[in-house]
This record gives structure tokens, C-alpha cells and sequence, in this order.
């Protein structure tokens, strides 16, 4: 029994890793044979319901988590999503950020960075468990247009991750 638990430990960590992140740990295609999350609800910085599955873009979805609204860290990479959105949506992928914050307090930070991004709520980390992600951490999933997890990304560095994962997205 012992055997077969290694062996599928193992099994389970073997995944690809992006070129861009040398020191990242593995992706993995976590959840790709899940069910869509495209009705799943979730409540945006202006205190709305929405689906996921109404902030698609043509391709796909990012969301990419970060611990907490308007810190140093979480400031850089939500401003350079923010950023290279016009990359994004020209590739046919929406991004959203998403948080424990309440609703309020993700406004507050949109509005202080002038961000062009949805950002989501998340406060008992349910949506990130969903979504393969570790609640609270700074990461990573991508949706495809179908509203099924294609790959998570467990480490990123909040300055490149941006950048880097547009040029990975459209390889």
C-alpha cells in the first residue's frame, strides 16, 4: 500500500513547468476534468453577484489570487495586470483578481490604483479551493472558455507574473 501511495505521490507532482518561472514551483493542470465554474456565483468589488462564467473573455479566464488588497506585493501585480489587460483581452482572456478582502475594501483598492480589472471577494476562500488554489496565497488558475480549470500556478513572483504569463498564454 505504501508503494502505491509513493507512486502516486509521485505520479501527482510530475507537471509541466513555464519557461518563464525558473524558480516556481510545478504548475499543474489541477481540476481539468472538473465541472464548469461558469455559474458559480461570486460577488465583485461593487458588491454585486455575478457568474464566473460572466466575466469570460472568448479564450478563457485568469484570476489570479493575491493575499491582500493594496500591499506592496499584491499593489505590483494587480497594477500590472491592470497594465497588460489590453494584451490580455486581445489573446481573448479576461483577468480577475480575487481576494479574502470584503467587497468594500477591494473597491477601495480599484478605485486607489484606478484598476481596469474585476476583483472578487472570497472571504472563506471557497472559490480559490474550487479553483485548485491554495486560499490566501499569492497564485494562479486559468480558466478556459468553458469555465473548467486548465492550470494552476502555485508560485509567482507579483512584478513579472503579469507579463510573463501573457507571453506564456499566447505561445
Amino acid at each position: 500500500m505504501r508503494t502505491v501511495c509513493c507512486i502516486t505521490a509521485l505520479l501527482l507532482s510530475v507537471a509541466l513547468v513555464p519557461a518563464w518561472a525558473e524558480d516556481a514551483k510545478p504548475t499543474t493542470p489541477a481540476k481539468e476534468t472538473a465541472v464548469s465554474l461558469n455559474d458559480t456565483k461570486v460577488t465583485n468589488q461593487d458588491g454585486k453577484e455575478v457568474t464566473i462564467g460572466s466575466l469570460q473573455g472568448k479564450k478563457g479566464l485568469v484570476i489570479f489570487q493575491y493575499p491582500k488588497a493594496d500591499t506592496p506585493g499584491c499593489t505590483k501585480e494587480s497594477c500590472g495586470f491592470s497594465e497588460e489587460n489590453p494584451k490580455y483581452e486581445e489573446k481573448g482572456y479576461a483577468v480577475v483578481g480575487l481576494s479574502h478582502d470584503t467587497p468594500a475594501d477591494q473597491k477601495a483598492f480599484k478605485d486607489k490604483y484606478k484598476l481596469v480589472l474585476t476583483l472578487i471577494s472570497d472571504p472563506k476562500g471557497e472559490l480559490a479551493t474550487a479553483l485548485g488554489l491554495e486560499p490566501h496565497k499569492r497564485q494562479t488558475a486559468i480558466l478556459d472558455a468553458s469555465g473548467k480549470v486548465t492550470q494552476v500556478i502555485k508560485t509567482v513572483k507579483p512584478v513579472e507574473h503579469p507579463a510573463d504569463l501573457i507571453k506564456e498564454l499566447t505561445k
